[in-house]
């Protein structure tokens, strides 16, 4: 069985690499015309309709065209194909948040968080909804989590600053800011709060 697997995992790569060729996209470039990622995707479920994966990086090419219900479909597809797939509750939630539907991302980011407890953008997207909704010191408590598995992610210490901020904790908002920009002097957003 982990034969079969291996070889279906082969051929698919071969694939990937001929069609990228064929059609002339380089998948991994963020500049990749996002049509042509999505019609790649189209034709790699064409040919593995069953493989999660793929409908998972689909819903990615679909997000970001603006799509946001296709998106929603294919992360639920690759759950349903493989119920404990965890980027793809992660990207669904990504998508629910983008839309407003806080309650809705909470249940997928805390999907992902029990399936995968060690991704850290998870626990800074939970972060954001919490922070939205006004619960700040759970969000800094997935700040907190964030901070501990990624201790160089400066949009976790700004953000957490944030949540300090509305607390009422402005020294320890202040240090995160500060560490904000010690991490990436780049953002000036950093530099307005």
């Amino acid at each position: 069985m982990k034969l079969l697997y291996f070889v279906m995992t082969f051929i698919i790569i071969l694939f990937i690499f001929f069609v990228q060729i064929s059609i002339g996209t380089d998948l991994s470039d963020p500049d990749a015309p996002p049509e042509e990622v999505l019609n790649f995707w189209n034709e790699v479920i064409r040919l593995d309709p069953e493989n999660p994966r793929t409908f998972n990086n689909r819903g990615v090419a679909q997000k970001n065209l603006g799509h946001y219900q296709l998106a929603i479909d294919d992360y639920t597809h690759a759950v349903s194909l493989k119920p404990n797939y965890a980027e793809a509750f992660h990207n669904r939630g990504v998508v629910y948040k983008q839309l407003g539907r806080f309650q809705m991302a909470l249940e997928d980011y805390n999907k992902a968080i029990e399936l995968n407890p060690d991704n850290s953008q998870t626990y800074r997207q939970r972060g954001v909804i919490y922070k939205k909704l006004k619960l700040y010191k759970r969000a800094i408590r997935d700040y907190d989590q964030t901070i501990k598995l990624k201790p160089d992610d400066d949009l976790a210490y700004f953000n957490r600053g944030v949540a300090h901020k509305k607390l009422k904790k402005y020294q320890k908002a202040l240090s995160d800011y500060n560490r904000a920009i010690d991490l990436n002097q780049n953002n000036s957003w950093y530099y307005n709060n």
